[in-house]
């Protein structure tokens, strides 16, 4: 079931246990966006600005200058959903 606007939620519960007593049991409730891209956009700017800042430390700890950004991989990982990108930098000594 889908419940907009989400602030109508707790009168849905409250019909519902009013018809089935304490017959009623709620499995599995789950929370989505409508629309995310605004969202996916910010997520991938900031997901660049992570990967440049650990890159420059890298490279810095090691004497090196960091060079250019040559290629960014994104993926997706159920079981480490925070892991979930890469970057290839030119780094020059």
């Amino acid at each position: 079931m889908t419940v907009r606007p989400p602030e109508g939620l707790g009168r849905v519960i409250a019909t519902a246990l009013d018809v089935a007593g304490t017959g009623i049991a709620v499995h599995n409730v789950s929370f989505d966006i409508d629309d995310r891209t605004s969202l996916t956009s910010l997520a991938r700017r900031d997901a660049v600005t992570r990967d440049l800042n650990a890159s420059r430390e890298l490279a810095e700890a090691a004497g090196l200058v960091l060079g250019p950004l040559l290629a960014r991989v994104s993926w997706l990982s159920p079981e480490a959903p925070e892991h979930g990108s890469g970057g290839t930098f030119q780094i020059r000594p």
